[in-house]
């Protein structure tokens, strides 16, 4: 799903239809047995997310939010419409294997590598019952700049194991 929104602070009918007939954003609603995954488009403004678990965090300018609803949560996501005249994302909806539907609900908030930690991109500003995973998105461009591939980062111990495992394979040869 692709959500593109501006929001123009002369528009004299923003306050009534946000206020009256239409909130900005995603009013809570509830999720169970698939995840959701959202990319904000570097550069853009993006949502603030509060849900039944007790998290809070905003995020946008190119991080990702990976939700995992499981057993079942209730969420919403509002438009940060402090951070910027456009907002602009991407979503996914991933349904879960028969075996996982039941998990406990969990959020992964993924930053931008360029971001700083607690900067502008993506902020948890309450963890809920269950802990907020944070990690970095991987941006790796061709030499001629003609492709461009984002990846997940592994955590640091993954990664060492992964390097070690690779050491070996190579040793081998």
């Amino acid at each position: 799903v692709h959500h593109r929104h501006a929001f123009r602070p002369l528009d004299f009918l923003r306050p009534l239809f946000s206020a009256a007939i239409m909130p900005e954003g995603f009013p809570a609603h509830p999720h169970r047995g698939f995840e959701t995954v959202t990319y904000v488009l570097p550069g853009r403004a993006g949502l603030v997310h509060r849900d039944s678990e007790g998290c809070r965090m905003r995020y946008g300018d190119g991080a990702v939010q990976w939700m995992t609803a499981g057993r079942g949560m209730l969420h919403e996501e509002m438009w940060d419409t402090g951070a910027s005249v456009d907002a602009e994302l991407y979503q996914l909806w991933v349904n879960l294997p028969p075996r996982s539907k039941l998990v406990p609900p969990r959020v992964q908030l993924l930053l931008p590598s360029t971001a700083p930690a607690g900067g502008a991109a993506a902020q948890v500003q309450r963890e809920g019952s269950t802990p907020v995973r944070t990690g970095r998105v991987i941006d790796e461009v061709s030499a001629d700049g003609a492709v461009r591939v984002r990846g997940i980062a592994r955590p640091p111990a993954e990664e060492e194991a992964a390097a070690a495992e690779a050491a070996a394979g190579a040793a081998a040869d």
